[in-house]
């Protein structure tokens, strides 16, 4: 636990934290979504659209991260393999804590989905 902890304080603030309360935010409303039951279209389109809001901003964190870990490259004279690991490494966070944002995210509609389609099957019953 405290190695994913450290990974997300590595990611960046600006990027990963608010990744982490969208992550968060999607797992309340699909909880939210199978305990009330009400609203299951507006929760599925807002879900859906929170987990690809969460790539597109984990991409734009890596792409950000990329172009400053290049000028900080292009600044330094000899550079190792270590140090260009390391910032590769820093730039790729973001992104992979926001896929699996979105992974959940649509598992989590194919849930809601799911449970709405037996609904329907037991009301024509």
């Amino acid at each position: 636990m405290t190695q994913l902890i450290d990974r997300i304080i590595e990611g960046g603030a600006f990027f990963t934290f608010p990744i982490v309360i969208l992550f968060i935010t999607i797992i309340v409303l699909i909880v939210r979504g199978i305990i009330l039951k009400k609203n299951a279209q507006k929760i599925r389109k807002l879900i859906g659209s929170l987990g690809l809001f969460t790539v597109v901003w984990g991409v734009l964190g890596q792409v950000l991260g990329l172009i400053e870990a290049l000028d900080t490259l292009e600044s330094i004279e000899a550079v190792s393999f270590g140090i260009i690991a390391n910032g590769l490494k820093f730039t790729f966070l973001p992104t992979l804590f926001a896929l699996i944002t979105f992974l959940i995210a649509r598992v989590g509609i194919i849930i809601l989905d799911l449970r709405s389609e037996e609904k329907s099957v037991e009301s024509i019953l």
